[in-house]
């Protein structure tokens, strides 16, 4: 749905606050993004992805891990590939939905866009965020023998996280789309 004007800075200031509380919640922090990409339109799910990149920056100097370390020396490693999940986001979910949009099956119609989209989505986070990490900060801060072992470790992480958005951003959706249609911010098709 497009929005405008203060329905659009209403949306916006709730799913940045909700993103701010998802974000030290592993394999979770994505998914106030991945619905309102789902949701909303494209311009709302670019915005989103930038807010949840500058959190990440933002929350980067309370963590000691390598990648906080890293988005520190590197913010756009937090930033750039984050502008991207919501977009393709979108993109997945609205591409889906045209070819599921005359089944009678909810499942089809709606679970499976909104699971295939969350999956994608993760998947654009941590390809993104482990591809400018190994471009741009990986040999020559961390050596490359724990450069290995920590693009490993990510991306077994990665993997899980796609998982969990798989389950869990079409059951949420299902739940978000109904109170979104009460309220008026959705049409029910």
């Amino acid at each position: 749905m497009k929005l405008s004007g203060t329905k659009r800075i209403a949306v916006l200031a709730v799913f940045s606050a909700l993103t701010a509380v998802f974000y030290p919640i592993p394999f979770c922090f994505l998914l106030p993004v991945l619905l309102a990409s789902i949701w909303f339109d494209y311009a709302t799910a670019a915005i989103l992805g930038a807010i949840l990149g500058v959190l990440g920056y933002a929350f980067s100097f309370l963590g000691g891990s390598p990648l906080s370390l890293a988005f520190v020396a590197y913010p756009y490693i937090a930033i750039v590939p984050r502008l991207f999940v919501g977009i393709a986001t979108c993109a997945v979910y609205r591409g889906l939905r045209r070819c599921t949009r005359n089944r009678d099956s909810m499942f089809l119609k709606f679970a499976l866009p909104a699971g295939i989209a969350g999956f994608v989505g993760s998947l654009v986070n941590t390809g993104g965020v482990l591809g400018l990490f190994a471009l741009c900060a990986g040999d020559a801060v961390f050596g490359e023998t724990a450069m290995s072992v920590l693009l490993v470790t990510w991306a077994v992480s990665g993997a899980i996280e796609a998982g969990v958005q798989l389950l869990l951003t079409p059951a949420v959706d299902a739940v978000g789309r109904k109170v979104l249609i009460r309220t008026g911010l959705k049409s029910g098709r």
